[in-house]
Order: structure tokens, then sequence, then C-alpha cells
């Protein structure tokens, strides 16, 4: 077993869309829904809406001041990556993230209340659900922003050089949380023994 860092550093913005917003009794859902179901939107209402999306699609820990993402989704990504190869179950099996969260570094305010009043970090456009095109709003964390995540290699399952070419290659064709098809999320990759 050996103990790595993985680095990313974002190239473009990147998108979150938290999934607890699925869960139709989740108190945002709730909320979210006793408005988009009315015939008739106001602009205020539109605004809460993107209000209440912007909040539901942060990733957030009691434990970690700030925005966050969840360690794993660096896996997933990497297990994505790796299927083009059809490596993918190889990088399933050797490699375990140390944590369920990490913090997203950037330049910017802490402070989610704070964050939301500024632009730039809110993307508001057009998304495509069950066939039909529809406003959403998503937190947005433009460049520079860093995730670092620490795991555990097995390597008698993946070497390390395998994994830093796969990171590296991640950044460049896969990206990172939301919007990657549109050219979110792409970042420099890096890996370090620990």
């Amino acid at each position: 077993m050996l103990h790595i860092e993985i680095g990313l550093l974002g190239t473009t913005a990147m998108l979150h869309n938290n999934d607890q917003m699925a869960d139709p009794d989740h108190p945002l859902s709730v909320e979210l829904a006793k408005i988009s179901s009315k015939a008739k939107k106001t602009p205020a209402d539109r605004e809460q809406m993107a209000h209440i999306q912007w909040n539901g699609g942060l990733y957030l820990d009691p434990d970690i001041d700030g925005p966050c993402v969840p360690a794993n989704n660096v896996r997933k990504m990497l297990i994505d990556t790796a299927k083009q190869t059809k490596n993918g179950k190889d990088v399933a099996r050797a490699l375990a993230m140390t944590e369920i969260n990490v913090p997203v570094e950037y330049d910017g305010p802490r402070d989610i209340t704070q964050m939301e009043k500024l632009p730039q970090y809110g993307e508001y456009r057009t998304v495509g659900i069950q066939g039909r095109r529809v406003m959403k709003m998503r937190p947005r964390f433009p460049v520079p922003w860093t995730v670092t995540v620490n795991a555990v290699l097995m390597e008698d399952i993946l070497d390390f050089e395998r994994v830093t070419h796969l990171v590296e290659k991640a950044g460049f064709i896969e990206g990172f949380c939301d919007g990657r098809i549109i050219g979110f999320g792409r970042f420099k990759g890096t890996v370090k023994k620990a």
C-alpha cells in the first residue's frame, strides 16, 4: 500500500451539483417544488428558485469551513477515465480515498452567504431535463481553484505511474464535477507520494 496525494488545479471554472436535490423530501427540494409548481412564475419566484438551486447544489460539511467536495468524486472521475482503456475495475479495486469530504480552495469568501452575493460564484444556464431545456443555477468556482485528496493505492493492482497518467488525462478529457461535457471542471492534475 502506498499513500498518495492527488491534486487538482483548475484551468476552467468548476460547477457544483449536489445530488441531495434529487431527494424529493429534502427541505430545499420541498421549498423548490412549492415555487416551481406554479403555472405563472414571477421574476421574484425565479430569483427564489435560483437561490434554492444554488444552495442545494453546494457541497457542504459541518467540519469544513466553506464549500467542499466528496473525495469519492475524484475516485469516480478516475474510474470513468480508466474505463476508456478498459481499466476502470483496476482503479476501483486499487484506489481508496482516506477522507469523506475535502475543501475546495479558491480566492474568495468562505462564507456561503457572501459567496452567493457575488456573480462570479453562480452559473445560470439552460440544462436538459427529460427532453426539454430549463434554467438552472449552479454554484460556480472560477479559476484558480484547487482540490487535494489523500488516498491509498494498492500498487500490486495499479502502479504509481499509471495513476499519475490517469490523473493528468482526467484533467484534460474528463473534468471534475458538473458541466464537464461543456468544458467546466478542467484541471492540471498532480500525484505525489505522501
